[in-house]
């Protein structure tokens, strides 16, 4: 086939972890990409950026909206912001990630890109990196097509509207890299950065940005996990990076660490549980293998569960739910095991997601 352009764009870091994968065998393969991202360290960014960090981190040349020019609202954004780089890189493909928002009022750059293709008639496909991250979009703004984790995925979209023709299951790019488990090196190493002793059970909790007003409610749940603590725990907090509430007297005390500079993902190298509410954390930590508690408040997830019947990775059997403190204390009360080879013949976690998306994109 003969080489293309692509033109590809994320918000969030999910999203960006999403399609990083697609966007590296692209270029390896001859390709053009240019790829759009947005920051998170500015007033109008600080909540609802962050994909320029991850693409960073994974060496990725990328361009971030406020050098072309734009410093407003990055979730009003106006056509305008980005005809010109249609117009001057006229690209042939277009792939986004999907930020969610439930509202669907927020008009990002993955939502102006798919605009402006649908406008311009560019192929372009869409990639879910969740369960629960599309919703309908007051701009009405589809993709050609879509790549869904699996047939709960699929389902969850047709319901909120989304064609059914335009779905594909191809497994979430960004867990090609979860199917081996810890590597003991690296955890021993870890271990010895943060002066954790090898009689420690650890506790990783993932936090979540907010979805509304105190939503999720992190300091109710840290509570619940911090009240539950025996002696031999060790708590690290791992704060999500578009999260600034601030939790720093409720972890203050001796078995707990926080505000550490350490990538996320790093982390489930030394996590003996992972506890989290619903976020994308719990399913990588589930695919290696690392027992998972979800802490599930009323509120949480609540149209995808009043849909599901319960969260996606429980459903998948991937967790533990827990819907009370006292939930929290027996399971940390147990020696919970977790066995995740169910779990990644269910989602395709088989090093291939990334290989299905990209032949998904470069279909006639």
């Amino acid at each position: 086939m003969n080489k293309i352009k692509v033109l590809a764009a994320a918000r969030h870091p999910g999203p960006a972890e999403s399609i990083a994968s697609v966007v590296k065998k692209l270029r390896d393969n001859g390709n053009d990409v240019l790829l759009l991202s947005v920051r998170n360290d500015t007033p109008e960014t600080k909540i609802h950026g962050g994909s320029k960090d991850i693409f960073d981190m994974k060496s990725l040349d990328n361009i971030e909206i406020s050098k072309i020019g734009y410093s407003g609202d990055v979730i009003s954004l106006k056509p305008e912001v980005i005809k010109n780089i249609f117009k001057e890189y006229n690209p042939d493909k277009v792939i986004v990630g999907c930020s969610a928002d439930s509202t669907g009022k927020e008009i990002g750059i993955e939502e102006i890109v798919l605009t402006i293709s649908n406008y311009e008639n560019i192929d372009s496909v869409q990639v879910l990196d969740g369960w629960d991250v599309w919703f309908p979009k007051i701009n009405g703004a589809l993709a050609n097509r879509y790549a869904a984790i699996d047939e709960l995925n699929k389902k969850i979209c047709i319901d909120r509207g989304l064609p059914s023709e335009r779905i594909f299951i191809t497994g979430n790019p960004s867990m090609d890299y979860y199917k081996t488990e810890v590597k003991e090196y690296v955890s021993h190493k870890l271990k010895l950065d943060l002066n954790i002793s090898k009689d420690k059970r650890i506790l990783v909790y993932f936090g979540q940005a907010e979805v509304s007003s105190g939503s999720p409610d992190h300091y109710m749940t840290l509570r619940w996990v911090i009240n539950s603590m025996k002696d031999s725990d060790i708590l690290i907090f791992s704060k999500h990076p578009r999260d600034h509430r601030d939790y720093s007297k409720l972890l203050n005390f001796d078995n707990c660490i926080y505000d550490l500079d350490i990538n996320s993902d790093e982390l489930l190298n030394i996590a003996d549980i992972c506890i989290t509410h619903y976020s994308t954390m719990g399913l990588k930590s589930a695919i290696m293998n690392i027992p998972t508690i979800c802490t599930l408040l009323d509120e949480d997830a609540r149209s995808t569960r009043d849909f599901c019947g319960s969260i996606p990775l429980d459903i998948n059997e991937g967790c533990y739910i827990a819907i009370a403190e006292d939930e929290v204390n027996n399971l940390l009360s147990q020696q919970l095991k977790y066995n995740s080879d169910r779990l990644k013949s269910k989602l395709q976690i088989d090093f291939l997601s990334t290989q299905r998306v990209y032949d998904l994109l470069l279909r006639k």
